[in-house]
């Protein structure tokens, strides 16, 4: 395995363990599936759309990108909608014990428990949940160095890291 494949996926690994509390092996497929689409992602976010600067040509969608954003966008939603429902389903099945140790993904799902609607913007807990742990898995992604990212990430680092004090108020409640 070479060095950089190797430093990515221990990244990954640690990102994932702390935002889901999931752990990938270099043979895991749902790992490996998980690593393709964040990387992917992170590059469509750094790709010029045209359609982005003469909005009345998004529809000839040159390049491809819009449809690659929204197939990427699928794969991701389907992980972390599968993520979420084990987290769920531990919940439900009296798995998580009063003082064990969370993850993000569990502390987003207390802090949700019972909010309405019209608290979290008309949202549903789950998409904000979701939504959430995806800004905070790609945020500390692009802090890994990838040339394909947009450069505005590497040369102001308070854009980066707008989610971190939320992250760390809600782990320092546990």
């Amino acid at each position: 395995m070479e060095m950089k494949q190797w430093f990515g996926s221990l990244v990954a690994n640690m990102v994932v363990k702390l935002i889901a509390g999931k752990r990938f092996s270099h043979d895991d497929e749902e790992g490996e599936r998980f690593q393709k689409a964040i990387r992917k992602f992170i590059e469509l976010l750094g790709a010029f759309v045209l359609g982005d600067v003469v909005p009345y040509l998004r529809w000839l969608d040159f390049g491809g990108y819009e449809k690659a954003m929204k197939e990427i966008a699928k794969e991701i939603d389907y992980i972390l909608q599968g993520w979420l429902e084990e987290h769920k389903m531990k919940r439900t099945s009296r798995q998580h014990i009063k003082g064990e140790e969370q993850d993000f993904m569990d502390v987003m799902l207390s802090i949700f428990d019972g909010a309405s609607p019209e608290d979290l913007a008309g949202f549903d807990a789950d998409t904000v949940n979701k939504a959430t742990c995806l800004i905070n898995i790609t945020d500390i992604s692009m802090l890994r160095g990838s040339n394909k990212c947009p450069q505005h990430h590497f040369t102001d680092v308070g854009k980066v890291g707008h989610t971190y004090p939320i992250m760390l108020a809600l782990f320092s409640l546990l």
